[in-house]
């Protein structure tokens, strides 16, 4: 079983402003919706790809460690490609729970832009495939966060200078 706290989960997110990363054909790289809590990126961005595979590449060490329930972590959460009737939104959820490390289920951590038919907090089911991110605070630093470090640069500076003193050093801890 896999286990967040919710609270220092939704501190994260409101220190990150980014809440949210939709990526999908023909939305303009970096335009933003009426809710600046989104970020738009191209399907195709490079950027988005490498931070997801960099993401893959270490969640067998983040599940692990998440099984472990860790109590030194404030918080952790997946970053997950939630489909509903062709639509894909993609979202962070907390409270997430696996019994064989394939088939998950966890809480929405933000409020869907794109599906209006869900919550915040809505329980949903999702599988390892979809998975795209990966989160833990520990001593009020942020691990994982690909998809958070990719967008530094295009931040507005302040924003960016405080993200870059939540984020850790590197995405994994020294330790693993």
């Amino acid at each position: 079983m896999f286990c967040s706290l919710f609270k220092p989960f939704g501190v994260l997110i409101s220190v990150v402003g980014l809440v949210g990363l939709s990526v999908g054909q023909g939305i303009g790289q970096g335009q933003n919706s009426q809710d600046d809590n989104v970020v738009y990126r191209e399907a195709s961005d490079p950027k988005v790809a490498a931070a997801t595979q960099a993401a893959h590449n270490t969640l067998d060490r983040f599940l692990i460690a998440a099984r472990a329930e860790n109590a030194a972590w404030e918080g952790s959460g997946l970053k997950i490609a939630l489909e509903k009737e062709g639509v894909i939104e993609h979202i962070w959820v907390y409270d997430f729970t696996s019994s064989d490390g394939v088939s998950f289920d966890g809480h929405l951590a933000n409020q869907p832009v794109h599906l209006p038919e869900l919550n915040i907090h809505d329980e949903v089911e999702f599988n390892r495939g979809q998975i795209e991110d990966w989160s833990f605070i520990q001593d009020a630093k942020g691990y994982g966060l690909y998809s958070v470090r990719i967008f530094l640069d295009s931040m507005e500076p302040s924003e960016a200078a405080q993200m870059r003193a939540f984020l850790s050093p590197t995405p994994e801890p020294e330790e693993w």
